[in-house]
């Protein structure tokens, strides 16, 4: 699958890889209390192991790819349509 990415100065936006889980755990772990009623505050992290992270992953590169294949058979339909009219 190709990366997606954009990259600034100060900034990378990419999709979550199997090895971000450090850093993505360090994030939630270091939560503040709930500063306003749309914050849920500190979780509970206990569940999100390793393993359960690569599986978020996996799941979610797997839905990219579905979700590719029907943009992609989507614009072949539309293409053929195009081309018979």
């Amino acid at each position: 699958m190709t990366k997606i990415m954009t990259k600034t100065e100060r900034l990378i936006i990419r999709l979550m890889e199997k090895g971000d889980y450090s850093s993505w755990l360090t994030q939630y772990e270091n939560r503040l209390p709930s500063q306003h009623k749309y914050d849920e505050g500190k979780l509970d992290m206990s569940i999100c192991t390793k393993e359960w992270f690569r599986d978020l992953v996996t799941k979610i590169i797997r839905w990219l790819r579905m979700i590719r294949c029907m943009y992609l058979a989507y614009l072949e339909k539309q293409i053929i349509r195009i081309l018979v009219l």
